[in-house]
């Protein structure tokens, strides 16, 4: 839909401030659930194979490290592996969308800009924690440090993020999660077998590149979460019911 009409759609139909709605909600005797039950009951809802998958990856890059002749052979393949855990997050961040659950998740106490908000911290948490734990292991193993060995790490990550989140936030069906799936192949593979036959990428003249694309992929990766709580923003469609 055009952007212009789309404005004027939302200016026309926009639903005016509720008065006194704070003073009401106070006046109300329903049990109130604080912050942290909030994220505590977000967390619930992440499926239970999410964690152990996450685990399972993080076991399988420890397998790599322990099994591995070379530190070079450790980076290329542990690149290869991580991306997965990036899906995993998408998995459960497009479950809402794919499953027609929005307008049910937005008309809760709490509305789905809040709920993704949530999620997406719980998520990046462990994400950040993986990667972490995965960097400071291979780190040390390797004379790279553990400042390029989190760049060459990462920027695969970072590059299946991107992908997943464009994809996400351009469409929003039951097809989504097998693109992200093929995606995320795809980038796996090609991270594998540039990085174990050009081996040389990986050395002090390409370092310039590596910090250009991983700069280059943090500036687009922002532009898609930022999309997509714009998007749920948007979505928006009683402000009667939140709170």
């Amino acid at each position: 839909m055009n952007k212009n009409l789309k404005k004027e759609l939302k200016t026309a139909f926009n639903a005016p401030e509720p008065s006194r709605k704070e003073v009401f909600l106070k006046q109300l005797t329903f049990p109130k659930a604080s912050q942290f039950d909030f994220v505590r009951t977000q967390i619930s809802y992440i499926r239970k194979r999410y964690w152990l998958l996450s685990m399972l990856l993080f076991v399988v890059v420890l397998g790599v490290f322990y099994k591995s002749e070379t530190s070079l052979s450790v980076v290329w393949i542990s690149s290869s592996i991580l991306p997965f855990l990036g899906l995993l997050s998408i998995s459960e961040l497009a479950r809402s969308m794919s499953y027609n659950m929005v307008e049910l998740e937005m008309s809760c106490r709490h509305h789905f800009t809040e709920i993704i908000l949530v999620r997406l911290t719980i998520l990046g948490t462990v994400q950040a924690i993986v990667l972490i734990a995965t960097i400071f292991l291979i780190g040390g193993r390797n004379d790279m440090g553990f400042l390029r060995t989190a760049l060459y790490l990462i920027t695969p990550f970072m590059m299946n993020t991107y992908m997943t989140l464009a994809i996400l936030n351009r469409l929003q069906s039951r097809q989504t999660l097998t693109i992200c799936a093929t995606v995320t192949g795809i980038i796996s593979v090609m991270s594998s077998d540039v990085i174990s036959q050009y081996s040389m990428i990986l050395g002090d003249p390409y370092k310039v590149i590596w910090w250009i694309v991983f700069i280059m992929l943090l500036g687009v990766i922002a532009y898609e979460l930022k999309k997509m709580i714009k998007e749920t923003e948007e979505l928006k469609w009683n402000l009667l019911l939140t709170v």
